[in-house]
């Protein structure tokens, strides 16, 4: 049994302080390659904490040179992080001189449904949130309290209005619907599960599997029909804010599907590689937007989810 009111651990920032990093590279076929594509390569760059002795992590995407389709442009690296561990965001956290006349915006995903523990395909199916997932909401809540929120956006859907408005109450601001944050709308397969797919539907689960960029699925959206709105919905956040102007923080509630494709936008990696990322329910991701940059500061972030069980989906 969840104890609904139980507190949330704290999240504790990162010390600062130069340590080993290390790098993911690709992996070789004649060198055996791991579930992500990815092998971590250790390199020399400062000290090692001898308190700590823990690793900063230079993460670079790049996609492995067998897999890449012919014809197609290889994918530059991409920095995500360069911090030391725990990679935890921290709202509490003064800001730096290079933070200012920035927005940052935070993408939370909507904490667990029932479908969600019973691995079923949600979509835009009106689902609410389990005792685990309105946990996961109130501990999202907690960890954004002491930040400065300028305003939150949330999918229409029940599940993500629901952790919206979660965070919403520790700010005594109002939950601004935006259609384009709805998950994809995924036809015939709202409600079935993965063998199910496969058994039904084994065109759309193929390509679904080995190159998401040309699914469609029945009597729903493409991948790139999702990535297209869900991008205007960002961009529409950013113009309610435009760097430069002012500084603000600004959360938007989404969900998995949602969240990879603006991600995937935002990095420039193809929609062929949608798979490498991954979303975990009540996750942050955070996005820096400023005049001359753009930064993925943090990605799929669950410190604040740190005691709580496990969730499928």
């Amino acid at each position: 049994m969840i104890d609904i009111l139980s507190p949330c651990l704290p999240v504790i920032p990162a010390k600062a302080g130069i340590q080993k990093a290390a790098r993911l590279v690709p992996t070789s076929p004649d060198r055996g390659r791991s579930n992500s594509g990815f092998s971590v390569r250790p390199e020399r760059s400062g000290a090692v904490n001898p308190a700590s002795k823990r690793l900063s992590a230079e993460v670079v995407l790049t996609a492995p040179r067998s897999r890449r389709a012919i014809g197609e442009r290889p994918v530059a690296p991409l920095l995500l992080f360069d911090t030391p561990q725990p990679q935890c965001y921290h709202p509490a956290a003064p800001r730096s001189p290079e933070d200012r006349n920035i927005l940052k915006l935070i993408l939370v995903r909507h904490g667990q449904t029932p479908w969600n523990a019973e691995g079923r395909f949600q979509g835009q199916s009106d689902t609410g949130l389990t005792a685990l997932g309105l946990q996961q909401a109130r501990c999202a809540a907690t960890a954004l309290a002491t930040h400065d929120i300028s305003a939150i956006y949330s999918s229409p859907l029940p599940r993500a209005l629901s952790t919206a408005q979660e965070i919403a109450s520790k700010h005594s601001l109002e939950v601004t619907p935006l259609d384009g944050l709805k998950e994809i709308h995924l036809g015939e397969l709202e409600g079935i599960t993965g063998p199910v797919m496969r058994e039904n539907y084994p065109e759309v689960f193929h390509t679904w599997n080995n190159n998401p960029s040309r699914v469609s699925f029945p009597g729903g959206e493409s991948l790139r029909q999702l990535q297209r709105r869900a991008w205007r919905a960002a961009q529409h956040i950013e113009s309610a804010y435009p760097p430069g102007d002012l500084t603000a923080t600004v959360v938007a509630v989404s969900h998995n599907f949602a969240i990879n494709a603006i991600v995937s936008r935002f990095l420039g990696l193809p929609l062929s590689r949608f798979h490498r990322i991954r979303v975990d329910l009540g996750s942050f991701t955070v996005l820096d937007i400023g005049e001359r940059y753009r930064h993925l500061l943090h990605f799929n972030d669950r410190c604040h989810l740190t005691g709580l069980p496990a969730s499928g989906g």
